[in-house]
């Protein structure tokens, strides 16, 4: 077998592979659409992944602020340390 026999192999494999890959994602996202109640065609996968992507960081901070931050505030001797510090 020649080099290029070899190399059109396995970019035949890697095709295959990918292709069922790709109907693996476009029906998944086709079940998270009906999940989410949106229309697929008018909200893409992009613009869900990335509204995805904005909501885990915001809500990711807001978890920091309520665990960290919050109960340093909530108690008046920390709070008062805090303002102190931050003069």
């Amino acid at each position: 077998m020649t080099t290029r026999h070899q190399f059109l192999n396995t970019a035949k494999e890697q095709v295959e592979v990918l292709e069922g890959m790709y109907k693996k994602m476009t029906t998944l996202f086709q079940n998270t659409a009906k999940y989410f109640a949106f229309n697929p065609k008018k909200y893409t996968m992009e613009e869900f992944f990335t509204d995805l992507r904005d909501f885990v960081e915001s809500f990711n901070v807001c978890v920091t602020y309520f665990v960290f931050v919050y109960p340093i505030l909530d108690n008046p001797h920390l709070a008062v340390l805090v303002a102190l510090n931050s003069r």
